[in-house]
């Protein structure tokens, strides 16, 4: 019998992160996105997504670090860029 091998996909998270930001759930979102990258590390989309929900609901540090890893993977970001600059306006370092 041969063994099926299980990838990752990451769409649905993002399905289902996109839902919670709608819905204004933010935490659930936040949990979702952790979650995807935890799984795929590499997944850049979802640290700016966890970023900008950190970011609705006040949390502008954790927002800040988010966004700072995932420029660790990629400096090649302007969304991200622009993400950080725009958390430096509102947070004292």
């Amino acid at each position: 019998m041969k063994r099926i091998r299980k990838e990752f996909v990451p769409e649905p998270y993002y399905t289902l992160g996109y839902f919670y930001e709608e819905k204004k759930d933010f935490q659930k979102a936040i949990n979702i996105y952790t979650k995807l990258i935890e799984r795929i590390p590499e997944e850049l989309e979802g640290y700016l997504r966890l970023g900008i929900c950190y970011e609705e609901i006040g949390n502008y540090m954790k927002a800040y670090e988010v966004y700072k890893k995932s420029l660790e993977i990629n400096l090649n970001q302007p969304e991200i860029l622009k993400a950080i600059e725009r958390i430096k306006t509102k947070i004292k370092f």
